[in-house]
């Protein structure tokens, strides 16, 4: 057969599809690219998962996406999940981050993350709801904004902010703006327009 270039822009398959590249995993039900294979559009739930195991100074890290659609850039290494996204991200020695949001984007060539709409997330024994979540997975940084709310249910500790900042590597945490501490342990409020610990 002798194919044209114009006619290999537009590649699609369906049923159990594996998609395998640059060290990622992309399952779906439909893969569909118009742009000769550079972009890649889902069709039905799908994840994205990467996998790295530990070598000279590389820590082994697992992330994992899951969602109603996704594209993924190959190039840009960027993915875009749109509904019911459910996210994993693990670095050894580090604490789990998990979502759970309606949108989501993950960088995996530079391990940012952004997560927004419907959001909820844990890190370790952390658990948090708000409006947004921007992460940098590689330097253990989160920061949420949007009336923030995190908890630690085995400390007893309650925190409301308008904004938290956590480092996974260190496990500090800071929050800002409109800040309110309860302390069901120790029978502790306190008040204040930024708060570090």
């Amino acid at each position: 057969a002798d194919f044209s270039r114009s006619a290999l822009k537009r590649l699609g398959a369906a049923g159990n599809v594996q998609f395998s590249g640059n060290g990622i995993t992309l399952s779906t039900p439909a893969l569909l690219s118009a742009d000769g294979g550079r972009s890649w559009s889902t069709q039905g739930r799908s994840s994205i998962r990467r996998s790295v195991t530990a070598s000279g100074k590389q820590k082994a890290e697992a992330y994992a996406l899951d969602a109603d659609n996704l594209l993924y850039d190959t190039e840009t290494e960027q993915a875009a999940a749109r509904g019911n996204v459910q996210g994993s991200f693990e670095r050894m020695g580090e604490d789990k981050v998990t979502v759970s949001a309606q949108q989501a984007e993950l960088n995996l060539k530079t391990s940012e993350l952004r997560v927004s709409d419907e959001l909820s997330a844990s890190v370790g024994a952390l658990t948090l709801s708000c409006g947004s979540l921007s992460a940098n997975l590689d330097a253990g940084k989160l920061s949420a904004s949007g009336m923030v709310r995190l908890s630690e249910s085995e400390l007893g500790i309650d925190v409301r902010a308008d904004s938290v900042d956590v480092n996974t590597k260190t496990r500090e945490l800071a929050a800002s703006g409109s800040v309110a501490l309860e302390d069901s342990q120790r029978g502790v409020s306190i008040s204040a327009g930024r708060l570090e610990g």
